[in-house]
């Protein structure tokens, strides 16, 4: 019977430390706003440009 407790007691320790580490978001805490899309750099792998320099997306299977 001792033994139970001691297991019982253990369990509810680690869901208590898996509770305890869960994160919650404050209304005081700022959240970074989500960056600008760079449609210049994008354009630099549009499918036009990437056909110029890659000659074959195939795979060669060996064995």
């Amino acid at each position: 019977m001792k033994k139970l407790y001691i297991l019982l007691f253990f369990v509810s320790l680690i869901g208590f430390n898996a509770l305890s580490q869960t994160k919650t978001i404050s209304l005081t805490e700022t959240t970074q706003a989500p960056e600008k899309a760079n449609y210049q750099a994008a354009a630099r792998f549009s499918p036009s440009k990437l056909r110029k320099i890659i000659y074959s997306t195939a795979v060669d299977h060996i064995g």
